[in-house]
């Protein structure tokens, strides 16, 4: 495959050996069919119908879609038509940006059928050159996993070990997920001080269980994978350092949802690191934002089809989060749990939107961290606010904020990249507690840094220069 972005929109050009079949092809706010637009192919009949859907309903055909070339022979099809940049229906979620896109793409028999096995997912930037990421092989990794064992039968667990970092200063240049039980909630991967955990009465190597949350000492945030998640390559000239005296341990959290009580499920899932002994220019900080999960206040009432929480960060906090001075924004991801529907980063600067860094559909199952094709500038005095929407119509008792599965969040993770500093009063804090709790106790007040000048939704095509963009493909059971 092929995508060339033009004036109007970005032309896509499929080959396939699927001959017989359906094929369909298309973008997601969420990586699912909510919020999403597919173009589906009848190879017999030669013709493409543009399919959208804003809910997980049978998605509303709006008919046939202009093709640019079709060529069926023997054994491929070949086809090209363009995806606008802005939607008919003026959707916001589903505008094609300089960052990361979700790609949907499906195949079955004919007629075509909403709910068919095949299908599939993926990220793809169509203003960048298609990278199917993968950890440099040239670069040594560090395999970091809970020793095998058996999964308890209770809904929600949760089990922490330490193991040791590799010997001397190192940066890690990526990382990958080493998923191996469909009950994985999350992963968690904190770097800490060694000589901290004997304090404490920890032991490197001996799995234990950690429900009462992180255990203290550990404070940089190394890695994380949730559903969706994938092998994450950090930019050229930024990395993590690991291996300095309050960061030559690693302490992995694993939180496991088994509503259902299997027993019998043994795991020793985990995430690899990949790092190399040089050190690079400037390091790689994740930023925790939203409304404090374990906070009385958060509370979520049965009933409500669109219930909307704003967390919002003050230009005082803005500027305790950045110790002052502008700062590169360069990848976001956002967490909740299963009620929760919507969410929306903005970033706002002088009493008018900037641009909303995230604004998505949100399915639990396709999460991940976006990164963003340019780097966005994060001023001291800039106000964020993270929306989320939740849906309890189903619910007859009130969801709590809270760690388990069946409990919400509403957390943005935001990778920043600073110059190295060996003073630990320059380093950019993880978190905030105090901001945490001023989010919440400014829930329903009308103080004056919320208000901002919205930035008008565009309808029109924008311009984009060209850039021709390759992706292989054979098949599209070998998609990407």
């Amino acid at each position: 495959m092929t995508y060339e972005p033009g004036n109007e929109g970005t032309q896509i050009n499929i080959k396939t050996a699927i001959t017989d079949k359906w094929i369909a092809f298309g973008i997601s706010s969420s990586g699912s069919m909510k919020h999403a637009e597919m173009y589906v192919l009848n190879p017999k009949e030669k013709t493409l119908r543009l399919k959208s859907s804003q809910t997980f309903e049978e998605p509303k055909d709006h008919g046939d879609y202009p093709l640019e070339k079709i060529q069926i022979d023997d054994d491929s099809v070949e086809f090209s038509f363009t995806i606008p940049f802005h939607n008919r229906n003026c959707d916001e979620k589903l505008q094609i940006l300089n960052k990361d896109t979700w790609i949907i793409y499906a195949s079955g028999a004919l007629p075509f059928s909403y709910h068919d096995t095949m299908r599939s997912t993926k990220v793809a930037n169509f203003f960048q050159s298609y990278e199917e990421f993968e950890l440099d092989s040239k670069y040594p990794t560090f395999d970091i996993q809970i020793p095998k064992f058996e999964v308890p039968t209770k809904s929600n667990s949760y089990f922490c070990v330490f193991q040791r970092l590799p010997s001397g200063e190192n940066t890690v240049i990526g990382d990958a997920p080493i998923v191996k039980s469909e009950l994985l909630h999350h992963i968690v991967m904190r770097s800490c001080s060694e000589k901290g955990l004997a304090k404490n009465g920890y032991e490197v190597g001996k799995p234990f269980e950690c429900e009462l949350g992180m255990p203290r000492g550990c404070i940089q945030f190394l890695s994380s994978w949730a559903p969706g998640g994938s092998v994450e390559v950090y930019p050229e000239d930024a990395g993590k350092t690991i291996g300095k005296e309050d960061s030559d341990v690693a302490m992995i959290q694993m939180h496991y949802n088994n509503p259902s009580g299997k027993s019998g499920i043994y795991d020793d899932s985990g995430i690899t690191l990949s790092y190399t002994n040089e050190q690079r220019e400037k390091e790689i900080r994740t930023i925790i934002f939203g409304i404090y999960h374990n906070a009385k206040t958060f509370r979520l009432e049965p009933g409500v089809k669109e219930l909307v929480w704003d967390a919002w960060m003050s230009p005082e906090c803005s500027t305790k989060y950045t110790r002052g001075k502008p700062r590169k924004i360069y990848g976001v991801g956002v967490h909740g749990h299963l009620k929760a529907t919507d969410m929306t980063l903005t970033q706002v600067r002088k009493g008018k939107e900037l641009r909303k860094i995230v604004n998505k559909a949100y399915d639990f199952n396709f999460q991940g961290n976006m990164k963003l094709g340019e780097t966005l500038m994060w001023e001291p005095e800039d106000v964020l606010k993270l929306t989320c929407i939740y849906d309890t119509s189903k619910e007859t008792e009130v969801t709590i904020g809270g760690d388990y599965s069946e409990q919400e969040m509403c957390y943005a993770f935001i990778d920043v990249i600073e110059e190295k500093s060996r003073n630990m009063d320059e380093r950019l804090p993880g978190t905030d507690l105090g901001c945490m709790a001023q989010t919440i106790r400014d829930q329903n007040e009308d103080v004056e840094y919320k208000k901002f000048d919205m930035k008008p939704v565009e309808c029109v095509p924008s311009n984009s220069a060209s850039v021709v963009l390759y992706l292989v493909m054979i098949t599209l059971y070998q998609f990407f």
